[in-house]
């Protein structure tokens, strides 16, 4: 096996992209974020608060290992054949199996620099004690059992789609569906805490190999079909020509046209309104399903508020990669030469995000009134979670088009973003509210009115700052 070359190559690519270190600043930051929120859900001294702290960090760093590392690894082969270079590599003596196993490898060296980055963060929970040597080791060998399935899951998208947004979708869907059977299985052996982890390392080991030798021979026999277009996956294709289908998912292009074209832009392809109606899905069975899986082991609330910053994840992503396409076509130069203001254009950009998400939006909304109606001893830091969820939902889109814009790598306007519109103000939000107390409606009222303020002045001004941007073309520049 010759994979020298890959590796070499892949690493000098790496070493130049700017986004491996906003990586590792950004994971230790969201796992600070992730204990200082439990400090404030949960100020009780106890001897086993440290175990209780530990866990809770253990399974942020789970959602990161199969949300991102999915994202990062997703674009490794598709760039490959977007740009022309998969038949080059393959003029080479390189096999498909040498790329394949290659780029899992760096991307898999890449996603673990995220890992170390954390471990300063998980020494607070370790000094606070109640955590034996042993959980330490099956943490640890768990957390690396999820970074080899959040790497099985990318490289599975990576090598069966061409287009870098179907190749992210591919892979964030391959990632959740992958993330909910690693809880069942880590919840299940939470009866044996010290051996869980030397279960599922091995398993989750054999799951990669067999991942990667499928899309090996995948790619050896798929590579030169998908050279020239990204064909549209066979279940799309089966969607767009059932007469049921293209009823329910019927889009009004006269109406649209007439509006505003830029909005209808967003829902002329099949795959952008089969991905509206997932998201439905998504929403209604994480609720119903989710919500009968998890139960025994988390709150019903706090899963509707990990459905809500999902949903808003998916959102400030799609925002923040919105004009990649035109940018890499030339029709974002053509669209601004026709009679469509600049206004216009990200109004109408505005509201296709919008429609896009409004029925998954609309159904989480309805969720969220059945503890509302029936419940009242929900806490007001689950009320705060669900406010910013919702105020993320509303204002992150103008934020994620503002970096959309700047020419920045994919996962850094994403994180960006996500950084900008919801940590900075949500760390401001629970920072005010240890300073006032975590005692009465005050707190809480100041701490929602300053991180729903902060989002919308930040919109407010990215929303003039990408007009001007457009009618400066200052997008064309780096």
């Amino acid at each position: 096996m010759n994979l020298r070359p890959v590796i070499e190559r892949e690493l000098v690519s790496e070493a130049r992209n700017e986004v491996n270190y906003w990586l590792r600043l950004i994971g230790a930051a969201a796992l600070l974020f992730v204990g200082a929120m439990y400090v404030v859900n949960d100020a009780n001294s106890s001897r086993w608060q440290g175990a209780l702290l530990f866990e809770q960090m253990n399974l942020a760093i789970w959602a990161t290992a199969f949300v991102l590392v999915p994202v990062l690894t997703a674009d490794s082969v598709a760039r490959e054949k977007r740009e022309g270079t998969l038949g080059l590599l393959f003029l080479t003596p390189l096999t498909s199996p040498d790329i394949v196993i290659g780029k899992c490898l760096v991307h898999g060296l890449r996603s673990l620099t995220i890992l170390v980055a954390t471990i300063p963060v998980l020494c607070v929970p370790l000094m606070m004690g109640g955590i034996s040597f042993w959980q330490i080791v099956s943490a640890v060998a768990t957390n690396l059992g999820a970074l080899c399935l959040g790497m099985a899951a990318g490289i599975h998208a990576s090598v069966r789609q061409v287009d870098w947004l179907s190749a992210v979708a591919h892979a964030l869907l391959t990632g959740i569906g992958m993330f909910v059977g690693f809880w069942v299985v880590a919840r299940a052996l939470n009866f044996f805490p010290s051996v869980g982890g030397f279960i599922i390392l091995p398993v989750a080991a054999f799951v990669l190999q067999r991942f990667l030798r499928t899309n090996a021979i995948w790619l050896a026999r798929n590579w030169r079909r998908e050279l020239y277009r990204a064909p549209e996956p066979y279940w799309v294709n089966q969607i767009a020509r059932s007469p049921v289908w293209r009823r329910v998912m019927a889009w009004p292009r006269t109406t649209a046209l007439e509006r505003n074209p830029i909005a209808w832009l967003e829902e002329h392809r099949w795959s952008a309104r089969i991905t509206k109606w997932a998201w439905l899905g998504i929403v209604l069975g994480a609720t119903v399903l989710g919500g009968c899986i998890v139960g025994p082991f988390m709150d019903y609330t706090t899963w509707l508020n990990i459905l809500t910053l999902l949903l808003a994840g998916g959102l400030s992503f799609l925002a923040a990669n919105s004009f990649r396409r035109e940018q890499e076509s030339g029709a974002l130069e053509l669209l601004l030469v026709t009679p469509l203001s600049t206004r216009q254009i990200v109004q109408g950009r505005l509201r296709g995000m919008i429609l896009h998400f409004l029925p998954a939006t609309m159904l989480l909304a309805f969720f969220w009134i059945i503890p509302a109606w029936f419940s009242n001893e929900i806490t007001h830091a689950t009320w705060m979670s669900c406010w910013f969820g919702f105020s993320t939902l509303v204002t992150i889109p103008l934020i994620g088009f503002w970096f959309a814009l700047r020419r920045l790598h994919y996962v850094t306007a994403w994180l960006l973003t996500v950084f900008v519109g919801y940590l900075v103000p949500a760390a401001a939000a629970f920072a005010l509210r240890i300073v006032l107390g975590t005692d009465g409606t005050i707190p809480v009222v100041v701490g929602l009115s300053l991180f729903t303020g902060y989002q919308l002045v930040v919109a407010a001004i990215c929303f003039r700052q990408v007009q001007k941007a457009l009618e400066a073309r200052s997008f064309m520049v780096g």
